[in-house]
Formats: structure tokens, sequence, C-alpha cells
């Protein structure tokens, strides 16, 4: 078994698979920023209500 990966890394050399720059921009903005940017605005709204 030692030798797939080396089997798989030189057959992945060959083979190339387009993938556009704008979907992975999306599922990144989609997946990580909102979800940190809300969690940002959640804690902040959250500290001033504690505080007043």
């Amino acid at each position: 078994m030692p030798a797939l990966p080396v089997i798989l890394g030189l057959y992945s050399r060959s083979i190339s698979v387009p993938v556009p720059i704008g979907t992975i921009l999306i599922s990144l903005t989609e997946i990580l920023i909102l979800p940190l940017i809300a969690g940002q605005l959640t804690r902040i709204y959250i500290e001033k209500s504690v505080e007043a």
C-alpha cells in the first residue's frame, strides 16, 4: 500500500480540472466571512447591552 500515494500522485499530474476562482471566493464568503462578521456584530451587541 505505500506505493498507492506515489501512483495517485503521478496520475494526478496528468489530469487538469479547472476550478473557477469566483466559485471559490463565493464559497469562502458564505462559509467563513459572513459568519465571522455576524459573530462579531452579535458580540458587540451583547457587550453593549450588558454594560447598559
